[in-house]
């Protein structure tokens, strides 16, 4: 028997002011990783999960 797992990359745009609250937020969400952060407000980040819905909702809430 085989068990899903599903991982997806983004990358998020946010305002250069808000970059420390979107990094907590980020943080804050089960299966995320940040990879890079750019001062522009460029994250790349990976979302990880077992279900396909646990993935799409931490994008819905990015």
């Amino acid at each position: 028997m085989s068990q899903e797992y599903h991982i997806t990359s983004l990358v998020v745009h946010a305002a250069p002011k808000a970059i420390s609250q979107v990094e907590s937020q980020i943080y804050a969400l089960t299966g995320t990783d940040i990879h890079a952060v750019t001062e522009q407000g460029k994250f790349v980040i990976t979302l990880e999960g077992e279900t396909q819905t646990s993935i799409l909702d931490n994008v819905e809430t990015i």
